[in-house]
């Protein structure tokens, strides 16, 4: 694994504040291991994708961001 190795995936996290969710797992697939910062829409967490044995980057939005929000994020 390399610490450039990141990937960002859509989760809805089921709280609005920066929770340490670190050892949580999230789709069954990536585990949280430490927050890295929070933004208007969305939590970012450190993560590592079990399947695929490699940190990655995980996005938890906010409850209720709308289909504008979600839409932008795809496009990033």
């Amino acid at each position: 694994m390399r610490d450039d190795d990141v990937v960002e995936t859509a989760a809805t996290s089921a709280s609005s504040g920066m929770a340490d969710l670190s050892g949580s797992v999230v789709a069954d697939r990536y585990r949280l291991t430490s927050p890295l910062g929070q933004g208007a829409a969305a939590n970012v967490y450190r993560a590592v994708d079990d399947r695929l044995d490699r940190k990655v980057a995980v996005k938890l939005f906010h409850p209720g961001q709308d289909a504008a929000v979600r839409a932008r994020f795809g496009a990033e």
